[in-house]
Formats: structure tokens, sequence, C-alpha cells
């Protein structure tokens, strides 16, 4: 009797098995998940830069690239720097990318044979950046790079105060910020650090005309690595974020004065205390 109970309950566990859960299955692995897969995807959202000349659009999920559609009412200088004197066959660095706001208003501008390098550490960010550049076919101006510029090259530890895409105040080497104060950061990783110098020997890289260097504190360590650039005829412009009334500020002040350069603009940045220096070759 009791094996007659078994061979029932076994069958009822088969009927139900082979006629109602395989086919549900069946209908979800072949039919719900492609679905939600292009659901999922359609949610992508996407904004537009607050950018009037043209219609540039940038990639938005999370709220630190919802802010950066604000980049050219947030700083109007550096927009016009970007525009001010670009010409045809010029090479524009942008140190310290972020999502690309700057680099897509460069590409933007419609200047012949312009080369625009977007040096961008934070692979999150990275990503973001890179998702910019092919939303708006810019990928035969912006060429993105994920690494970090310094003072000597090697492997560096980058520690993240986010890995949000589209954050910043990230430190390369220590995790000091802008400020020069400790912080704990959410993440570390390992990063390639570069020189300017060695980027373009190496990689063949062109000479920059222009260079911006936003970089949360580093930007000294960066120009350091560029000596050969800096004693080029070919660089023109230089935009660097500064601490104003800072050891550092002075140190650039006198570096770029070393080589030519002189200070010819103080432009608004975001960063409380911070400016963006504008510097013209003499």
């Amino acid at each position: 009797m009791r094996s007659v109970k078994v061979r029932i309950s076994k069958m009822k566990w088969w009927v139900i098995e082979n006629l109602f859960v395989s086919p549900i299955k069946f209908v979800l692995e072949n039919l719900y998940f492609p679905v939600l897969v292009r659901v999922l995807q359609s949610l992508n959202s996407k904004g537009k830069l607050d950018f009037p000349n043209k219609e540039i659009i940038m990639d938005v999920k999370t709220v630190s690239q919802l802010s950066r559609l604000r980049s050219c009412k947030k700083e109007p200088s550096t927009v016009q720097w970007v525009l001010r004197d670009l010409k045809e066959g010029d090479v524009l660095f942008d140190i310290g990318a972020n999502v690309g706001a700057y680099s897509l208003v460069a590409a933007a501008a419609g200047v012949e044979n312009l080369s625009i390098y977007s040096f961008e550490p934070s692979p999150f960010t990275f990503a973001s950046l890179c998702k910019n550049v092919s939303l708006n076919k810019f990928g035969d101006k912006i060429y993105p790079l994920l690494m970090a510029l310094g003072a000597k090259t090697e492997l560096s530890r980058f520690f993240l105060s986010s890995n949000v895409a589209g954050s910043a105040e990230h430190a390369l080497g220590e995790p000091i910020d802008m400020y020069g104060k400790r912080f704990i950061p959410v993440e570390i990783q390992t990063v390639i650090s570069i020189t300017i110098d060695e980027a373009i020997k190496i990689f063949g890289i062109k000479t920059p005309t222009h260079i911006k260097i936003d970089v949360d504190g580093f930007e000294l360590n960066v120009l350091q690595g560029a000596t050969e650039v800096l004693a080029s005829s070919r660089i023109r412009h230089l935009l660097v974020e500064v601490r104003e009334d800072s050891e550092e500020c002075l140190s650039i002040l006198k570096l770029l004065n070393s080589f030519g350069f002189l200070l010819t603009r103080k432009g608004y940045a975001t960063t409380d205390g911070f400016s963006n220096y504008e510097f013209e070759k003499a």
C-alpha cells in the first residue's frame, strides 16, 4: 500500500513539474527575460547639457551625472576658455575630464581636425565618459584615456571618495583631499599614472596646444610631469584649477612663469576656495 502511495506521489510531482513548472520556466527564460532586458535598457535615461550652441546628450544614471548637465552654467569661464582660441589642427588635453562635459563642448565647436584627449582615472566615471562620446558620435575627435597624469610614471593607488559615476574629489597616491586633509575612501583601486611627457612619447599622442587641468588638488604634480611640453612652442594656453592663497598656488605660478606663461584671467570654479587660472605663453 505504501509503495502505491509513493508511486502516486511521484507521478503527481512529475505532472506538476512537466506540465506546469517546466512550461512556465520555459516562458520566463525565453520570453520574459529578453523583455525585461529591453525594458531595463529603455530606462537608461539621458539628459541635455546646458550648452546653448548645440545639442549635447549625456548619460544620466546617478545624481552626480545629473549635476554635470549644468556644467556650462556652473563654470561659464571654462566654456569661454575652451571656445576662445581653438583653431584647425589644435590639440586639447582635458585632464580630470570626469564625464566629459567640456570635452564635448570643445568637440561641438566644429573646429576642423581638432583632437581632444580626455584623461579620467575613475573606472566608474570613465564608463560614462565613453558613453557620452558615443551618444554624440564624437569618437573621431575625443579620445578617452583611463589613466591618471602625475609627476612620474608608475602604478598608483587611487583612493575614491565615491564609486558613483560623475563623482569627484578622489586622490592619487594617498587619501588626502584638495584641502590637504586625510579622508576615508569608499574604495581603493590601482591605476596607471604617467607623466604628460612620457604619455606623448610612449603612445604617440599629439603635443597639446591647450591643457585644462582639474584634478582636485593634484594640479602641480601634473605640471611637474610636463616640462618638455611646457617648453614647447606648440603649447599656447593653460587652464588650471588652483586653491588660492596656498603654497601650491605659488608653486604653480612660479613653475609656469619659468616657462614663459603669464596669468591672464581668473575664472570662477565651483569648489570653495578655488579659481580657474588662465595662462598664455608670452
